[in-house]
């Protein structure tokens, strides 16, 4: 809305858009957890894969954790593919968080200009 047809909304406007958008912020919400239940999803599976494969592939005992992850990542197909779904799903989570609280904070908004009115 424009500063002028902000101006213009009536109480039951303010009321009504407020509703709107708390409607459009639990649709950003159920993006949210999809997004995190994707991200914990590649989480698990990843580690499942990484530690089958540090426990049975023969590597230096020295080697650093992250070297051996890295290696698996870029060497196993599967791994690399739920690396590359995982890191999509935390761009996507990212996005949506900050959308989120925004929406709301203007739902906000409008109903106290409707309280004023």
């Amino acid at each position: 809305l424009s500063m002028a047809n902000l101006e213009k909304l009536t109480q039951d406007d303010c009321f009504n858009y407020a509703y709107q958008l708390y409607q459009f912020a639990d649709h950003v919400a159920r993006e949210r957890a999809h997004c995190e239940n994707v991200v914990r999803w590649c989480n698990n599976t990843l580690q499942s894969i990484i530690s089958d494969e540090i426990n049975n592939g023969t590597w230096d005992q020295y080697a650093k954790h992250d070297t051996k992850v890295a290696t698996i990542l870029r060497n196993d197909e599967l791994a690399n593919r739920i690396n590359g779904w995982k890191m999509t799903a935390e761009g996507r989570l990212d996005n949506v968080k900050s959308r989120e609280y925004n929406v709301r904070r203007k739902a906000d908004i409008l109903i106290e200009k409707g309280k004023r009115k």
